[in-house]
């Protein structure tokens, strides 16, 4: 029987669309695309995956730990052996351990809870946004996600490693300062909320345009990565074009984001093992593809030339 659950039979007919089919709104076509698509973009994240694992586990087993200990002043290792060794398989666990605590240890508990918690949903978001970490292997898997976006066929394994060997130049030195401006915004932040003698109000004030800087910052890369598998653009050039896409477009850019933060902090309160499997099978596969959906709408509204649909024409700014 060819096939398993319909992902793997390539002899199989579509339903087709219609060529005469009027155009659907966005958050139909969402869904649209994403039904069609869906075994090769879960397909696409497996080889993603594949490729990205050494990274991912240099980035969770060694950066991430050290920027929450930097950034809380104490030992993540021990707060992550004193938040194991508590049984917490009862409901109302919480409160059981809290009625045998003195003050000290429960102030222990709580910091334990509290950076075991930042400690996931960072690792969670380094997965679902690998634009930050992963930029030679998310070249790969952001052209076979626009292609879903844009309702085109999508060949998995070949047009992965085509776009791979055909975007490293740009996408090797974008994963570098993506690298640099992640560090600098983290010790940004840890400057605004963690010194005692700073002013509160500057404190505050600094901290809400650092965060909007962030937002703008992580827009962009919603841009650059699509923008490098699509055009024969100089990469100065993309990113230009990223940033005045991300002002075009702000709301609907601001809402992709949210939907993706929602997605991680939902998995943060899910069982680990729900979390891993999703994480192989769908999350930045799906996540991609969210962000080229907005992204390949913007761009064919302001960057693809309409009459000839031309993949190297048509910049807002030219090279």
């Amino acid at each position: 029987m060819a096939g398993i659950f319909g992902l793997f039979d390539f002899t199989k007919e579509g339903r087709g669309v219609n060529a005469n089919e009027p155009k659907r709104p966005w958050y139909i076509r969402i869904f649209q695309h994403f039904g069609r698509s869906y075994s090769k973009i879960l397909l696409t994240n497996l080889v993603y995956m594949l490729v990205a694992s050494v990274v991912l586990m240099f980035m969770v087993g060694f950066v991430l730990p050290t920027l929450v200990s930097t950034a809380t002043d104490e030992d993540i290792s021990d707060l992550f052996i004193y938040y194991a060794n508590i049984d917490r398989n009862t409901e109302g666990w919480y409160e059981e351990a809290a009625k045998e605590m003195n003050e000290e240890e429960l102030a222990k508990l709580t910091r334990s809870i509290q950076i075991t918690t930042v400690f996931r949903y960072l690792t969670i978001m380094t997965v679902l946004l690998p634009v930050l970490t992963f930029g030679c292997a998310y070249s790969g898997m952001c052209y076979n996600t626009r292609n879903a976006a844009r309702d085109s066929h999508i060949f998995v394994w070949s047009d992965f490693w085509d776009a791979f060997k055909r975007n490293w130049k740009q996408t090797l030195p974008m994963t570098f300062i993506n690298l640099a401006a992640c560090m600098m915004f983290s010790i940004c932040f840890w400057f605004y909320f963690s010194y005692d003698n700073f002013n509160g109000f500057l404190s505050s004030m600094g901290g809400v345009v650092l965060a909007i800087v962030f937002v703008v910052f992580l827009m962009m890369n919603m841009y650059i990565y699509p923008q490098i598998v699509t055009f024969d653009f100089k990469l100065r050039t993309i990113i230009r074009n990223s940033f005045a896409l991300s002002m075009l477009r702000f709301f609907p850019n601001l809402l992709t984001l949210v939907a993706v933060g929602l997605v991680g902090y939902g998995l943060c309160w899910l069982n680990d093992v729900f979390v891993v499997m999703f994480m192989l099978l769908l999350g930045p596969a799906f996540c991609s593809y969210l962000m080229n959906f907005t992204a390949w709408c913007t761009m064919e509204k302001y960057v693809v030339v309409e009459e000839s649909k031309s993949v190297n024409e048509g910049a807002l700014f030219s090279d």
